[in-house]
């Protein structure tokens, strides 16, 4: 068995042992460390091991693991419970004369970033989806089919930002919602937090054609809306997962040269990494990223 069934099956196990709070127990860190440690193999079992990891993806995005769709079902039922409150607060707008013309003003705005961010710091949550689902700011709108504000704790502590919506993500309207999405309900598995506990959003909120990075024209004039984003949850840590989000709202470049250590966004410590894509591809790279993790569970004494 090698060790990405080994890690599934560890899995399976943490997703049974829960307590009455519903948070996840880690019974034995030292196996879930061993999976992640990128131990000193050689090219050939480096190979082996990819190639068992891609065929392992494979059947995963067939037929998800249960403790994959525990995850995702909570992640869905999150989604599906800020679309009940998103009704309501549709339904408020709908009743203010002014909502509309709020919206179309906001959509044609193309003054500096400064002030557009100021305009929405009169929005909620509710609101600030309302406006990224109807946004018009950028092109990236022309492939939208639903937008991806984001889902989970609208008052979380702990909150990961990814880089773009995958075409999965377009569908559905929901972060992550797919093989990279069954990895990071895994992580977050492992740092012994539950869906319920954290929020996830991307860098933009529409999907890009093929899934490309966004330009730095299309991910400045979205930018304001994340920003709003963490001024609402205020969370105590942000996971940043990839390049993306680094470069936009650190302002830096290279994941390389800064995953692992602490940095900070307003007084928020922020820790970047790498993206669950990036570690699907290169699988051998997730001890980095565990290492990463590590510290944000001594953080919150996990």
């Amino acid at each position: 068995m090698n060790k990405v069934d080994i890690f599934d099956s560890i899995i399976e196990v943490i997703q049974e042992e829960s307590d009455k709070n519903g948070k996840l127990i880690v019974s034995n860190m030292e196996i879930l460390k061993e999976f992640f440690t990128n131990n000193n193999t050689d090219g050939k079992n480096v190979k082996i091991i990819q190639h068992q990891h891609a065929q392992k993806v494979k059947t995963q995005q067939q037929q998800p693991t249960k403790s994959n769709r525990v995850q995702q079902n909570k992640i869905t039922n999150i989604a599906q419970t800020q679309q009940s409150e998103q009704k309501i607060t549709d339904k408020h707008l709908q009743q203010n004369s002014n909502s509309n013309q709020t919206i179309r003003s906001i959509n044609n705005d193309n003054s500096p970033k400064s002030e557009f961010a100021n305009q929405l710091n009169n929005y909620d949550l509710a609101t600030l989806k309302k406006l990224t689902d109807n946004c018009q700011r950028c092109d990236l709108c022309n492939n939208r089919g639903h937008g991806v504000f984001g889902a989970g704790n609208p008052h979380a502590e702990l909150m990961f930002i990814g880089e773009v919506p995958t075409a999965n993500d377009n569908i559905s309207g929901t972060p992550f919602n797919n093989v990279d999405g069954e990895l990071l309900a895994k992580m977050i598995t492992a740092m012994k937090f539950s869906c319920d506990e954290i929020f996830i959003t991307h860098t933009v909120k529409c999907h890009s054609e093929n899934e490309r990075q966004p330009y730095p024209t299309e991910a400045l004039k979205c930018l304001p809306y994340l920003e709003r984003q963490i001024e609402l949850v205020k969370p105590k840590v942000i996971v940043l997962l990839g390049g993306v989000p680094l470069r936009y709202l650190m302002k830096l470049n290279n994941v390389n040269n800064y995953h692992g250590q602490w940095l900070d966004y307003h007084g928020i410590k922020v820790m970047p990494t790498f993206s669950p894509s990036y570690l699907n591809r290169y699988p051998t790279e997730k001890g980095k990223t565990w290492h990463d993790l590590k510290q944000v569970m001594a953080f919150f004494d996990r």
